[in-house]
């Protein structure tokens, strides 16, 4: 799991089957057409901490900018969604 930052999920669980399972979903559609259009890294990490702090609620954490970054480079990798 590399973005939960609600922490829905037990330590070793996995989203399958969960009722959450689609919690986060809207917000890595909204990541994902941004990296598609040419969004940088930098500008994608900057609306990830956004939706934590605006949207979902969050304080601004020592690891937040970690995480966004991970999630970043994780939907760029992903060959799933990159199909024309």
């Amino acid at each position: 799991m590399i973005w939960d930052p609600i922490n829905l999920l037990e330590p070793n669980e996995d989203w399958k089957e969960k009722s959450f399972a689609d919690e986060y979903d809207q917000y890595l559609i909204q990541i994902a057409g941004r990296l598609r259009r040419g969004q940088t890294s930098e500008e994608l990490v900057a609306y990830i901490l956004a939706v934590e702090r605006d949207v979902i609620g969050l304080c601004p954490s020592p690891i937040a900018n970690s995480r966004a970054a991970k999630l970043t480079d994780a939907i760029r990798k992903c060959k799933d969604i990159w199909s024309d």
